[in-house]
């Protein structure tokens, strides 16, 4: 990926991070070297999450849509370093920063925002009509397979193509690409958010106890706060 670097260029001594948390992110900057591979991201948020789940991203850079190279926007560039920290250069749209492996705060991949006006692209294994975006998102939490999707509103131009609702699948779980497209939503599946409604069985059994290995044990206010797993 050709990056479009500024004529000048500065260093920025960030901190050593290698046991040290830090949540800030750094604008109009691009992180030199240690890439590890290129993944798709709706936002720098999702950007940075994807780094911290990544057992070996450190550091990451952004390009936002507004990039001026097609191929260069939204992409997310994963980077190592065995020093915990990389040399930067000023690029002008470019956000930077830091995985959260190494924060107290617990991150997740629930992801419940919509993204409108982009279609993540991936492999379209299956498509079904929806009466609005929430109903694709749920169908695609649902489906066994769909890690993200997106919805055709019934505003889009061609007519025989809203309200279509198109499951997505990829190997690495992200998007191949991303593209600006008008009156469309994308979004990801809500299974991480423990959403999906398929195959759900909610019946508790009073005087039951289930055999097996114990995995942990958390103290709840109630049954039903056990059973969907908010307890503390």
């Amino acid at each position: 990926m050709a990056w479009h670097y500024e004529t000048f260029c500065f260093l920025l001594f960030l901190p050593y991070i290698s046991c040290e948390c830090i949540k800030e992110v750094y604008e109009n900057m691009a992180f030199q070297g240690g890439d590890l591979y290129t993944v798709f991201a709706p936002n720098v948020e999702h950007c940075q999450t994807a780094c911290t789940f990544d057992p070996q991203c450190l550091l990451f850079t952004y390009l936002p849509g507004t990039s001026r190279t097609e191929s260069e926007r939204f992409a997310c560039l994963m980077k190592d370093s065995e020093n915990g920290t990389l040399p930067s250069v000023i690029l002008e749209g470019a956000i930077s920063g830091y995985s959260q492996k190494q924060c107290n705060t617990k991150v997740n991949d629930c992801n419940t925002e919509l993204y409108t006006g982009i279609d993540m692209i991936g492999t379209n294994y299956n498509l079904t009509t929806a009466m609005n975006v929430d109903h694709c998102q749920q169908k695609c939490t649902d489906d066994r397979h769909c890690l993200f999707f997106t919805y055709v509103t019934d505003k889009f131009h061609s007519k025989p193509l809203r309200n279509t609702c198109y499951f997505k699948y990829t190997l690495k779980g992200t998007p191949t690409k991303i593209r600006a497209l008008t009156n469309v939503v994308s979004g990801f599946s809500l299974k991480p958010c423990g959403r999906s409604t398929a195959g759900c069985t909610s019946d508790i059994f009073q005087e039951f106890e289930f055999s097996g290995d114990d995995i942990t044990s958390v103290f709840s206010p109630d049954i039903h706060t056990c059973q969907i797993g908010r307890a503390h």
